[in-house]
């Protein structure tokens, strides 16, 4: 027998906290990465860390057939600090397989997640480079609603958000916090949808922040999103703004998250 209600999209078919027949906690034995945990987004900047000696493999991360992947644990800070029990993983690209390396991660051992990731700009007075710390997400993907019960905004969680804002405030680094559009749609970001989403209050857009915050609200998870602001796309045309979004621009950005993730590996 079907419990499910019907409804008029599949994706609206929600089914409550009934566990998957596959569950993650059941493909891993070993509680190898450390509780708090960094999801970054920025796989180009993987070779510079290991060079600065920052990070240092771990072991295996394969979530998906096929593939060769590590996570990483972060070994000294840019100021040289010794560090201990804080990795570092690069997730897939895009909701569903951010989602999927973020259920084993969780089924590894984090317990805390902060994510490094990067969005285009819908209000144009953001410049590249600009930290942005996620307060809520517009659920404009389908992961999420695998998940959590259909409903068009998912808020972070307040008191790890309190937390990173607090790092911040001390550190005295500039930030903006609001609300981000996440899409499952890269090149269907209309005018007419961004002019809607800029009206529901949302100021820049990317592809895994309402999955990944999600997931952990599902299992119970602290997670926070940072954003390093890159391309603009609240004109009439596409603006990648690449000789603003420097390596340079990107690597201090992962740096400061690096330093936030440390301080909240303490607290």
């Amino acid at each position: 027998m079907v419990g499910l209600k019907d409804e008029k999209y599949p994706i609206l078919e929600w089914s409550g906290q009934q566990k998957g027949i596959i569950q993650p906690s059941k493909l891993f034995k070993n509680k190898d990465i450390p509780e708090v945990c960094i999801f970054s987004f920025f796989h180009e900047l993987k070779e510079d860390l290991q060079k600065r000696g920052i990070i240092k493999k771990k072991g295996r991360f394969t979530t998906v057939p096929g593939q060769d992947r590590y996570f990483y644990k972060i070994s000294s800070s840019k100021k040289n600090e010794n560090v201990e029990n804080i990795g570092l993983i690069f997730p897939g690209i895009g909701g569903p397989l951010a989602a999927m390396d973020l259920e084993c991660a969780i089924a590894r051992g984090c317990k805390r997640i902060l994510v490094a990731g990067s969005a285009g700009a819908i209000e144009p007075d953001l410049d590249v480079g600009q930290i942005f710390l996620i307060q809520s997400a517009l659920r404009d993907e389908g992961t999420s609603y695998h998940y959590l019960k259909p409903k068009r905004v998912i808020k972070a969680h307040k008191q790890f958000l309190e937390r990173i804002k607090e790092i911040l405030d001390l550190k005295s680094i500039n930030y903006q916090l609001g609300t981000t559009w996440t899409t499952d749609g890269l090149f269907r970001e209309t005018s007419e949808k961004i002019q809607k989403r800029k009206l529901e209050g949302a100021a820049i857009v990317e592809m895994e922040a309402a999955s990944l915050m999600a997931v952990a609200k599902f299992r119970d998870i602290p997670l926070g999103h940072m954003i390093y602001c890159a391309d603009n796309i609240s004109g009439a045309e596409w603006d990648p703004r690449r000789d603003l979004d420097t390596p340079s621009s990107r690597r201090s950005f992962m740096d400061v998250v690096i330093e936030i993730g440390i301080q909240l590996s303490q607290s």
